[in-house]
Order: structure tokens, then sequence, then C-alpha cells
């Protein structure tokens, strides 16, 4: 945790939550835009303020194509608030998407391309996960345990 509030100018909320507010946020120095889920820890459960760390903890390791980038986290309002900044993704989210579409069909194609985009993301941190032992009983969609490939005595 590097940044600080004074670092950002709040522009206007994009989203709410039970424990806080996403905003969209323009970095000071970089003239970037970010999204900031901005947390209130005072008066939440303990093992809420948990999940919060293991957010931040989680994001920071993550590094896909598609999956939001983790940019900087910081306390805020003597320590009253955690601030997670990520790349902002102006098109919305996935959620934002089906969301939007109601009751319109899709084409083939584009659930296809979202159906590939969803599968490799999700396959690569199953299998990240079954190699490092983070996951021990990882199964596919039936249910299948997934095992890790065997190490060859060369590699």
């Amino acid at each position: 945790m590097s940044g600080r509030m004074e670092d950002y100018n709040l522009l206007r909320c994009i989203g709410k939550g039970s424990f806080g507010k996403v905003y969209l946020v323009r970095h000071k120095r970089e003239r970037k835009h970010y999204c900031m889920k901005v947390i209130k820890l005072k008066g939440i459960p303990r093992k809420e303020r948990e999940a919060t760390r293991n957010e931040v903890m989680l994001l920071q390791k993550l590094m896909h194509p598609n999956i939001v980038a983790y940019k900087d986290s910081f306390f805020a309002h003597g320590r009253d608030q955690l601030c997670i900044a990520m790349t902002y993704c102006d098109g919305g989210d996935l959620e934002q998407l089906v969301n939007g579409r109601r009751r319109k069909l899709w084409k083939e194609d584009q659930i296809l391309h979202y159906f590939v985009q969803v599968r490799a993301c999700v396959h690569r941190f199953v299998w990240r996960a079954a190699l490092t032992g983070a996951c021990h009983h990882a199964t596919d969609c039936t249910g299948h345990p997934l095992h890790a490939p065997k190490q060859s005595a060369a590699s």
C-alpha cells in the first residue's frame, strides 16, 4: 500500500455496495482514469474486514487481460476507509453487459466470444491453483477432480 487519496481526483460515484462505494477517479500525476472502491471499515464485522484484506491480496496477484487490474490500495480517513484503485473499464463489466441486454437474444458468436474469455480466465487460475497446491479439491464443471499434469524428470 503506497498511494494516498490526495493522489486522485474523485470524479463521480459509479456504484454502491453494502460497505462502500465505487468512484471514477483520475490520478493527478498520471492523468489516467481508474475506478476506486472505498470500503468503510468502521463498524463492519471482523470477518468482512478480513475479506477486504484478502480481496486486496488476491487482486495484487491476479494478472489476466480479462480481469480488472489492481493499481494501488491505501487507508484513508484515519484508517476508517480502505481504498482500492483498479483499472477503469469504460465499457462496464460482464454483469452490466448481461443485465443491459434484458430480454434481447444474443447472437451465437457474441455468446462464444464472452464464453471463451471467461473460460480462458477460469482455466488459467484453476490450473495455477492446482499446480501451486492452493486448491486441493478442484473439480471441473461435471464434478470430476482436476489433476495437475505430472512434472517430467527433465522439468
